[in-house]
């Protein structure tokens, strides 16, 4: 929506210069130029916000339609964005879509979507999240989050959400692990991060996450340009 350009400054650094008088100063600019703005008012209707635009942005990108139209284009090039049929409900969907991923660290209660949590015991300490295997194959319907607590019954669903090649849920299990860097000997505990439910919460809200985005992605109007 918005992008902050440093000022740049003329005074010279003071040994004892206050901490507050050293901090940068940035400005605002919108993202969304006037021509752009023009532009979509042309299509759309003069009521068109910079705002709107935004939204629609948001909602366009993660588009089934517009992903399997332009799958090639993505990987090569900066993203265009086409004049689609339906204006104001990708409006509408894409204001939900951030919504959510906004505030993806909200507490979500697991029962709201079928999960049963055992818990052996009340201890939120992580090592490293996993899934039971059947052989060589993983059950994913099962974490297993420490060797006291177990996330059962997780909607095959879950995984549809994919960032950067790998569901949210699976990025939330690889990066929030105790691991040692080899070099250094430095050890990243997450465990140390604050609240000891965190990661834990954190995972249950971002299957929830997942879940209401695929929903909103497949609520979007079907895929005709102008």
């Amino acid at each position: 929506m918005y992008l902050y350009e440093k000022k740049e400054s003329d005074s010279q650094l003071s040994l004892f210069a206050d901490e507050a008088d050293t901090q940068p100063e940035y400005t605002r600019k919108e993202a969304i130029t006037d021509k752009a703005l023009t532009e979509f008012r042309k299509v759309y209707g003069q009521e068109v916000t910079k705002e709107d635009i935004f939204y629609y942005i948001y909602a366009v990108l993660q588009s089934k339609g517009y992903i399997s139209a332009y799958q090639d284009n993505l990987s090569k090039e900066m993203p265009r964005i086409p004049f689609l049929k339906g204006f104001s409900e990708y409006v509408r969907i894409g204001k939900a879509l951030a919504d959510i991923h906004l505030h993806y660290e909200n507490p979500v209660n697991p029962e709201e979507f079928g999960l049963t949590v055992e818990i052996d015991k009340p201890d939120y300490t992580v090592q490293q999240m996993k899934f039971p295997k059947e052989g060589k194959k993983a059950l994913k319907h099962t974490i297993i989050f420490n060797d006291f607590i177990r996330i059962k019954n997780i909607p095959k669903r879950v995984y549809d959400y994919i960032i950067n090649g790998k569901s949210a849920v699976e990025w939330i299990m690889e990066r929030y692990a105790v691991t040692t860097d080899k070099a250094s000997g430095i050890t990243d505990n997450p465990n140390d991060y604050g609240d000891e439910q965190y990661i834990f919460n954190l995972l249950i809200s971002v299957m929830a996450v997942s879940l209401k985005t695929l929903d909103l992605i497949d609520s979007l109007p079907d895929y005709e340009e102008i």
